[in-house]
């Protein structure tokens, strides 16, 4: 019996560590894994528990902390659920406006860093890139990418490609 509560006494402090990094798991796939874990341990409880006596039971403390922990680990999920299915509604609205949105048949030129065709250069892409509130900064960094050629487009060839860095590359 001394083995028994000696297992049983190891599979508390697994339940502890479980409430002590609650607020370190943020995503489904975590709180998947965490929520399984915790229904593990709850089965073995059980099972360790049920070959002790009556008077040497855990099992109610124990349950008390798992459905507390479960619940969090819940709401939790259908908080991320629920923000998840935030996000996909404002992107289906916003990607419904953007769809729609065409460049038009306008031929830029390659600006190679001469100075004189800078001016003629800035002007287009400003009108027909730059300004257009519907493309995202990403689009705009890959148009002025691929519109660059010679010491222009060696200048911003190691600059990573993200929202931020189009500000830094034009």
């Amino acid at each position: 019996m001394a083995e028994i509560r000696a297992a049983r006494g190891r599979v508390q402090p697994s339940l502890t560590r479980l409430e002590n990094t609650f607020d370190e798991v943020n995503t489904r796939n975590e709180i998947s894994i965490q929520l399984s874990r915790l229904d593990n341990l709850l089965k073995e409880f059980e099972r360790l528990d049920s070959i002790l006596s009556l008077e040497e039971s855990e099992l109610q403390e124990f349950e008390e902390r798992y459905f507390n922990l479960n619940a969090k680990f819940n709401d939790k999920l259908d908080e991320l659920n629920a923000r998840n299915q935030g996000r996909t509604q404002n992107s289906i609205t916003s990607n419904s406006n953007v769809s729609n949105f065409r460049l038009p048949k306008l031929s830029i030129p390659q600006f190679s860093g001469n100075f004189k065709d800078w001016i003629n250069f800035k002007d287009l892409f400003v009108s027909t890139v730059h300004s257009q509130v519907s493309i995202s900064n990403i689009e705009k960094f890959l148009y002025l990418k691929g519109l660059l050629t010679n010491e222009p487009a060696s200048l911003i060839k190691h600059i990573p490609i993200s929202n931020d860095s189009y500000e830094e590359a034009w």
